[in-house]
């Protein structure tokens, strides 16, 4: 991989590893794809979060790996070879303001139809991330968003309780009672969490996610 180009992003986003084809793709060592998995695991966790919905997404066929897995692994490693000075640079905030950001990507395998989502949240630099298959299966991406969104509310209530246990109960000016912002970029599923209208597509998603 030393000689190898460098790639734009860590993954194509028109290249899918897709377990209902996985006959029509050889396999190839699990040893050595595991290899490159854990070591990009490791730094995704360390340093570079940029990394992490490919490794969420790549670290899924451990147990039996295509060509095409390998090859996508391979491209996180040309990734992070043309972006070694890369880094995150935040502007300089108040200590007491704490944002999370949420993304999913639908129906991203046809094998479970399970959508990825994630959340990052951010004071003064990033404190806590995550990405991982949904477990439930959503029929929409204002679904996906809607639970990716519901994923990060918990997480939020548990930081915002733990920098109360902490003694800095004036975060986000929590005397004042002012909500957590959490940003979608998805007007659907933002629409649904204002309104909470239930609908017959959504019922389930109520059942399982609102106001948990």
């Amino acid at each position: 991989m030393e000689i190898a180009h460098g790639a734009a992003t860590p993954l194509d986003d028109k290249a899918k590893s897709d377990l209902a084809e996985e006959e029509e793709d050889r396999e190839v060592d699990p040893k050595s794809y595991q290899a490159i998995i854990g070591s990009l695991m490791y730094i995704a966790l360390a340093t570079r979060l940029d990394i992490s919905f490919a490794v969420a997404a790549l670290s899924g066929y451990n147990s039996r790996p295509f060509a095409r897995d390998l090859t996508a692994a391979q491209r996180v490693l040309r990734y992070l070879k043309v972006t070694t000075d890369y880094h995150l640079r935040y502007h300089a905030t108040s200590p007491n303001i704490l944002i999370c950001c949420t993304d999913s990507e639908w129906d991203i395998n046809s094998a479970d139809r399970k959508s990825q989502g994630g959340h990052i949240f951010i004071s003064n630099g990033t404190i806590s991330w995550k990405s991982r298959n949904q477990d439930l299966v959503a029929t929409s991406t204002l679904e996906a968003e809607y639970i990716a969104c519901s994923e990060a509310s918990r997480e939020g209530r548990w930081l915002l309780q733990l920098c109360k246990d902490t003694r800095r109960d004036n975060i986000n000016n929590d005397h004042d009672n002012k909500p957590l912002p959490i940003l979608c970029d998805h007007e659907g599923a933002l629409t649904h969490i204002i309104s909470g209208t239930i609908k017959a597509r959504t019922k389930h998603i109520d059942v399982c996610y609102h106001n948990s």
